[in-house]
């Protein structure tokens, strides 16, 4: 694959706007002119053909990629029609097995040229032919493109139809979402265009075993030893369970058959439910939730005892999409917040140098700062010049040293700087940079070390240096900006300062989070997760100002914290964004580049 950079085509304004469509029952067809096309979890892009010239696809960020399979069939075909020019909007993403894949693994794949035959080419529009724009309705220029790249196996138009019912677009998203495994569906009605996906979802504990419906009516399949509907919960820090909502398995008779055999951990039963222990975690697709009070329950000896109501939600549409062996019944994992409830959050991503960005932060703004900055000499994020990590030893602790000052002058006087930062560069058996070098110009700053945390990672790959042990471990300083820091040590995973959590970076799919799989040097997962619930609450502002792939994002966003963070690289921030943005409506996401952007909301920290 031959890459490029441009810096004179920007396709930011192709990109059509789309509203989110929050029930299929709420579209109204539009005879002709409704069209339903499948969404892929890829890379949106230009994609220009010019016969006897150059052909290529095109990001946002100016990156133009040319010579991989998926082009160049597309453009072989192409080049048997009459069209000397002609540009599309499309998809770039990765199949496996005949199903589109996430997008971790399309990154993983198109970044290092892993395996460029499983990329693929999803035309979605054509906005250009032969220099002009097609005025034909939308399904024309669809029909169009189709028969152009009749008999591409890797550059074709995304699954479509043009529905006359709502009935036949839930059938397309039956087959298409549930059955394929694409991302979601994009809806084009008249001038309007929609997106509408499943993009909720929450890990919970199942407690009951459901004998009737939620209408009263027996269920058929408990007499014959299988499970249709189960009840769920979540934990609140206090070790109670709320009530969450009924959940249709939806499921093979394999699996409720596997269900009913919690029958054997039975421990109570009313005119509806068999109540079992809390032993299984599954994890819970829905389309959205509506107010609902729920009962409040403790199980104690052996059995649930009711201990209050509260005004909690249920989920509409709720389905079981898998299993969670990796997960257990403890606060962090069944918590609470998982629900987006309450004030919206903020999202915010900056891509730049921090060095200039935290400057424009507002003092005593932000309750919590993990990061972990460039390792020393080891490899360059962004390529540009004066990237901190690649200049002498000296100038490495001088750049990290201002930043560190700017991170006490936004700290609340109860916030905590979670630093991560091992040893530099080993060469001859010589270590460049001692990460307990930083300790005593952080306390001067007027920082307290308040704990070291050891993290532990077997994974790691040996040295094989003659006169070095092999390297396991990294520290963690907590350092506390005052004496009363925040310190949820109850909620905590981990209750002492040795954390052995293994970063499943190249390892398997079915361990670790999927996310712990891109990226350079990224935290994992569960690691951040454990940091951010000890040293923040809810409704906290996190910072990560060497933010990578976007891991601390990700997690205070799934544990209801908001969070700035900062990137100098734009690949990076490209990945962040498809991690981290849109995940749920009621959020608020930013993207500042360059110039600053004014926040309407008084409590944001101001930038």
């Amino acid at each position: 694959m031959k890459e490029s950079f441009s810096n004179s085509r920007k396709i930011d304004d192709l990109k059509p706007q789309m509203t989110t469509l929050e029930d299929l029952e709420l579209l109204k067809i539009i005879p002709d002119q409704t069209v339903v096309i499948a969404k892929v979890d890829g890379e949106f892009n230009l994609l220009s053909y010019t016969k006897e010239g150059e052909s290529y696809v095109l990001n946002k960020w100016g990156h133009r990629r040319e010579d991989f399979l998926a082009l160049n069939q597309f453009i072989e075909a192409m080049n048997k029609t009459n069209i000397t020019h002609a540009e599309l909007l499309c998809e770039l993403y990765a199949k496996e097995d005949g199903k589109p894949t996430n997008l971790p693994t399309f990154i993983h794949l198109i970044k290092g040229d892993k395996d460029l035959s499983k990329i693929h080419i999803g035309v979605w529009d054509l906005i250009k032919i032969n220099g002009y724009a097609p005025k034909e309705p939308f399904s024309w220029r669809l029909e169009e493109v189709e028969r152009w790249l009749k008999g591409c196996t890797h550059a074709s138009v995304i699954p479509y139809i043009k529905p006359k019912t709502v009935e036949d677009v839930k059938a397309f998203w039956k087959s298409c979402i549930e059955e394929k495994g694409y991302e979601g569906l994009v809806i084009r009605n008249g001038d309007q265009i929609y997106k509408i996906k499943p993009c909720l979802d929450v890990d919970a504990v199942i407690i009951g075993l459901n004998k009737t419906s939620s209408y009263g009516r027996e269920l058929q399949y408990f007499q014959k030893g299988q499970v249709t509907s189960i009840k769920l919960a979540l934990m609140q820090s206090d070790g109670t369970f709320i009530e969450l909502s009924d959940c249709a398995s939806g499921i093979t008779a394999d699996i409720g058959t596997t269900l009913f055999k919690l029958m054997d951990y039975k421990v109570g039963e009313d005119d509806t439910t068999v109540y079992v222990k809390p032993i299984v975690v599954c994890t819970i697709e829905y389309t959205e939730t509506y107010v609902k009070s729920r009962r409040i329950l403790k199980f104690e000896n052996g059995k649930y005892v009711e201990a209050g109501l509260v005004d909690f939600v249920s989920l509409r549409h709720p389905r079981l999409k898998r299993f969670r062996p990796d997960k257990t019944v403890n606060p962090s994992d069944l918590r609470v917040t998982q629900i987006p409830r309450g004030k919206p959050l903020e999202f915010i991503l900056h891509c730049g140098d921090c060095r200039q960005v935290l400057p424009t932060l507002t003092d005593e703004s932000i309750d919590l700062i993990i990061t972990s900055p460039p390792y020393y000499r080891q490899a360059e994020y962004s390529g540009l010049q004066n990237e901190i990590g690649v200049d002498t030893p000296d100038k490495y602790k001088e750049s990290l040293l201002a930043v560190f000052k700017e991170c006490y002058r936004i700290l609340k006087s109860d916030g905590l700087l979670m630093l991560n930062i091992d040893n530099g560069r080993r060469e001859d058996g010589v270590v460049s940079i001692l990460a307990w070098d930083f300790i005593k110009p952080l306390e001067e700053m007027g920082f307290t070390l308040t704990q070291t945390i050891i993290w532990v990672d077997h994974t790691r790959r040996p040295l094989k240096h003659p006169r070095l042990l092999d390297h396991h471990y990294e520290p963690i300083f907590v350092l506390a900006k005052g004496k009363d820091y925040t310190w949820n040590w109850q909620e905590a995973n981990n209750k002492n300062d040795i954390w052995e959590i293994t970063h499943y970076k190249g390892y398997v799919e079915e361990k670790g989070d999927v996310w712990d799989r891109t990226g350079v040097a990224s935290f994992p997962v569960a690691l951040i997760e454990d940091l951010i619930i000890l040293g923040s609450n809810a409704g906290d502002w996190t910072l990560d100002m060497f933010a990578g792939s976007g891991t601390v994002m990700d997690v205070a966003q799934r544990l209801g914290r908001n969070n700035i963070s900062i990137e100098i690289s734009e690949s990076y921030c490209e990945t962040i964004m498809k991690r981290c943005f849109d995940k749920d409506k009621l959020h608020r996401y930013a993207f500042i580049k360059g110039e600053k952007e004014t926040h309407a909301q008084t409590d944001m920290p101001q930038v």
